[in-house]
């Protein structure tokens, strides 16, 4: 009576420890590296989500801004004052390799 209850409890413990280090190996392996200045940079956006810069949303332009290939201030509705807020962040964030952006060409 025990067997039939204790027998099934154990494999699917196992099966769930298996499973589980897979997770974990491919969690290491499988990870994707992203732009810690990217939740940084949505942030000081405008945040209306209206795709007036051509990019779908304040994420995408975030994405365009940090690749090099959006302008600032190719926000339509930015403020000045939000403009000089992700300018003087750019200036003192740099990327993964250490390289701080050209401002010039944002």
């Amino acid at each position: 009576m025990i067997q039939t209850i204790f027998i099934p409890i154990l494999i699917v413990l196992a099966i769930g420890l298996v499973l589980g280090a897979v997770l974990g190996v491919a969690d290491k392996f499988l990870k994707v590296a992203l732009d810690e200045r990217l939740e940084t940079l949505i942030k000081l956006l405008p945040g209306f989500n209206c795709g007036a810069c051509g990019n779908p949303g304040c994420a995408g332009h975030a994405q365009s801004i940090l690749a090099g290939t959006g302008k600032i201030r190719g926000c339509k509705p930015m403020k000045d004052e939000q403009e000089a807020a992700i300018r003087e962040y750019l200036a003192k964030a740099p990327d993964a390799e250490g390289n701080l952006p050209d401002l010039s060409k944002l």
